[in-house]
């Protein structure tokens, strides 16, 4: 049988060709429109469970054009960094509202924004609103916060008797073991669980059920009034908000600054108040007292925000076809 190597010279190279193109196709959809990404934590529990698959789009707030071109395709949060690029928003169909679930890049890394891991939190306040937690309820501007959504909140459970696992996963009193999977064990008396108001009145009504008792956390539920910045604000430095404001001025903002000795020097002069140049969003897990969010490191810069959390697909660890395709 005689091989034809042109032929097969041309099959290759169309193979290839073929190859990249689709690549560059499915890279430029991701970019611009969406990707589908899985939830590896509760903190947006019940509302999102971990292990979800969500489409987060790109298409509501605009795309981010990259500020690292030579990423990877399809692969987040690898490429090379020693390329930075200016970066601008593409018009997008809304702006970020409070209640929107978003995903957003994790402001504290210290690396280009683009190749930070990717967040997924609630937007609770928006530029130039002022936040509030007293005793585990949000206020905004003054207004208590009315949950549209179930929020989830830490309580003790106590039992009459160590009970079996098929009563634990009737109550559904579980813990999480370190592959983040729902562990239920069988002879233990009392629980520290992360539940909402509704389910914890239900629990209270089960006969094997003793107690169960709120806990208040100092970090998770409460938080001293804060405007959250706009840009444009004037703010007086001191040593009061330094914490706040020093992330915004060294790192989040296009500033030749340093922090030294209590001071902070922009190209080489002191200053004792700054204008925030873009704006800022207050973001919190619906898992209160499960969730690593902007109550510990501070706010999310608006060029951080990634897209919005639109439709749950599914959970293989956690199937529930009732939960298939399920809007935010």
């Amino acid at each position: 049988m005689k091989i034809n190597a042109e032929k097969i010279q041309k099959e290759g190279k169309s193979t290839v060709k073929d190859f990249f193109q689709v690549l560059i196709m499915v890279s430029l959809f991701s970019w611009l429109i969406g990707w589908r990404s899985v939830v590896p934590t509760s903190s947006l529990e019940p509302t999102i469970q971990a292990g979800d698959h969500i489409i987060i789009s790109k298409l509501n707030y605009g795309a981010i054009t990259p500020a690292t071109p030579l990423q990877l395709p399809l692969i987040h949060g690898y490429g090379l960094d020693w390329i930075s690029l200016p970066t601008f928003r593409l018009p997008g169909f809304s702006e970020v509202e409070k209640g929107d679930i978003v995903g957003f890049f994790y402001p504290p890394e210290d690396m280009p924004v683009d190749l930070k891991t990717i967040y997924l939190k609630r937007c609770v306040a928006t530029p130039g609103d002022t936040i509030q937690i007293k005793n585990a309820d949000v206020y905004i501007n003054g207004q208590l916060m009315f949950d549209d959504v179930e929020t989830q909140h830490q309580f003790e459970v106590f039992t009459e008797n160590g009970l079996s696992k098929k009563k634990l996963e009737q109550l559904d009193l579980y813990h999480y073991d370190h592959n983040n999977d729902k562990t239920y064990p069988s002879g233990q008396r009392n629980f520290i669980v992360h539940i909402s108001e509704q389910k914890a009145e239900v629990i209270r009504k089960d006969p094997h059920i003793k107690k169960v008792k709120s806990i208040v956390s100092r970090e998770a539920d409460f938080y001293p009034a804060t405007r959250v910045p706009k840009k444009g604000d004037i703010v007086k430095l001191t040593p009061k908000n330094r914490q706040l404001y020093l992330p915004i001025i060294l790192k989040y903002e296009d500033n030749n600054a340093k922090f030294v000795e209590g001071k902070v020097f922009i190209d080489g002069k002191e200053i004792k108040e700054y204008e925030v140049q873009q704006d800022y969003f207050f973001m919190m897990g619906d898992n209160r007292h499960n969730s690593l969010d902007s109550r510990f490191w501070g706010f999310v810069p608006e060029d951080h925000i990634y897209g919005k959390g639109t439709i749950v697909l599914f959970n293989l660890k956690e199937f529930d076809s009732s939960r298939m395709f399920k809007s935010l």
